[in-house]
């Protein structure tokens, strides 16, 4: 089963979880409002997404820290602050991508149905 992994009010979270149900793609949603990512799941996403695009820059938690004119290790900059992490993130097993593009999605739902079997 896929995972989209996003927070409840944000905008593209919402437009990709819409898409999932109009296409009746099976999904649980992961709100990181309420619930943060394990070392394990974070690990695992980076594994299809560099940490440098899980960041968003235009998030307010990004202003708010300042990170704009700093050097970070984006990596150690997520696992401390989950709140930087660009939404929504769609995933399965150990594929992910991040940001919703419908494009983008419909490709990565191609690819990864035979592996779930349910498109």
């Amino acid at each position: 089963m896929y995972q989209l992994i996003g927070r409840q009010n944000c905008r593209e979270s919402r437009k990709a979880e819409r898409y999932m149900r109009e296409r009746g793609i099976d999904f649980s949603f992961v709100d990181l409002e309420k619930r943060e990512l394990s070392p394990g799941e974070l690990k695992n996403i980076m594994t299809s997404v560099s940490p440098e695009d899980l960041i968003d820059r235009n998030s307010r938690q990004f202003e708010k820290r300042g990170l704009k004119f700093l050097e970070f290790d984006p990596a150690e900059e997520i696992s401390a602050d989950q709140k930087l992490i660009i939404t929504p993130i769609l995933r399965i097993k150990n594929r992910a991508i991040a940001g919703f593009d419908e494009t983008e999605y419909r490709n990565f739902l191609s690819l990864t149905a035979s592996t779930e079997g349910k498109k």
